[in-house]
C-alpha cells in the first residue's frame, strides 16, 4: 500500500480523534491536494438562546444530509480510534453547498504512517471549509484536502447503508446493518470534537469494512470520539461552534 508521509514533532501513539495524534505532524503523499476557490462569507450571523448548546452569535456551521460515520480500532489494546470514515451525501456550509464530501483516517500499521488521512471528496471547498473552520484549533484543522469519489448507498433503508470511498489509490467499503431507531441527539462541544452536534441518528448493529476488495477486521467501541455511538447513520444533522 501507498504510505502517507508523516514528520511529528512527537510520538504518536495512535491515530484517531485523538488530539494529541496529530500534534506537530506534516503529512505528504497523501494524494495530490486540492486548492479550494474563495467564496463570499456569510453576511447574517446565526444566534442561538441559552437553552441550546452554543448561546451567542454562531459563526461556523455545517449541515449534512444522509451522513455515514464510522470510528473503530485494529485491535482491542488500542486506546485510540485508528480507522475513521465519515461522509456525507451533501453539505451545506456558509462557503458553498455540495458533496458527496467527508473525512478519512486509515492507519492499521501503528509502527508506520497513515495510509491515507485527510478531508475528501470531489469540492475541494467543502474539505477545506471542514479543515480550517469546522476543525479549527484541532491538529486536523493541517490535514489535506484529498481528491475522492464517494458513494453512498441508502436504497436498503431502513435496515441498511453503505458507502464506497475511493481514495488516493485505495477503496474502501462500509456497510451498516440492523440500524436502530432514529434518535434525536443533541451534543455540546468537548474539545474535541470542537463543535455542537445536533440531528436525527440511527446506530449500526453490524458493521463491516472492506479494503481494497477484501474484509478487513475492525473493532467498533460502545462509544466514538464524538460523545456518541461510534458506528451511525444520520439523514440530517448540524454541526455548529463560536
Amino acid at each position: 500500500m501507498a504510505r502517507v508521509s508523516v514528520r511529528c514533532g512527537i510520538a504518536v501513539a495512535s491515530i484517531g480523534f485523538c488530539l494529541t495524534a496529530l500534534a506537530g505532524c506534516q503529512l505528504t503523499g497523501a494524494g495530490p491536494a486540492m486548492e479550494a476557490a474563495p467564496a463570499a462569507p456569510l453576511t447574517t450571523p446565526l444566534t442561538t438562546s441559552p437553552t441550546t448548546p452554543l448561546a451567542g452569535v454562531i459563526g461556523v456551521w455545517m449541515t449534512l444530509e444522509d451522513g455515514i460515520d464510522l470510528i473503530a480500532r485494529t485491535s482491542p489494546d488500542l486506546k485510540e480510534s485508528n480507522v475513521i470514515i465519515h461522509v456525507a451525501r451533501r453539505v451545506v456550509t456558509p462557503d458553498g453547498a455540495g458533496g458527496p464530501t467527508g473525512f478519512i483516517i486509515f492507519r492499521p500499521d501503528l509502527a508506520a504512517a497513515p495510509v491515507v488521512a485527510g478531508f475528501i471528496g470531489a469540492d475541494a471547498r467543502l474539505g477545506s471549509y471542514s479543515a480550517k473552520k469546522i476543525f479549527a484549533g484541532t491538529p486536523f484543522e493541517k490535514l489535506p484536502v484529498i481528491p475522492a469519489t464517494i458513494e453512498i448507498d441508502t436504497s436498503k433503508l431502513p435496515g441498511t447503508v453503505s458507502t464506497r470511498v475511493t481514495v488516493s489509490g485505495h477503496v474502501f467499503e462500509v456497510q451498516m446493518d440492523a440500524l436502530g431507531p432514529l434518535a434525536f441527539i443533541n451534543r455540546t462541544p468537548a474539545g474535541m470534537p470542537p463543535f455542537a452536534q445536533q440531528g436525527l441518528e440511527s446506530v449500526a448493529g453490524k458493521t463491516t469494512l472492506k479494503v481494497d476488495g477484501k474484509p478487513f477486521d475492525i473493532i467498533v467501541p460502545q462509544t466514538g470520539v464524538t460523545k456518541g455511538p461510534a458506528a451511525t447513520y444520520s439523514p440530517a444533522g448540524i454541526y455548529a461552534r463560536n
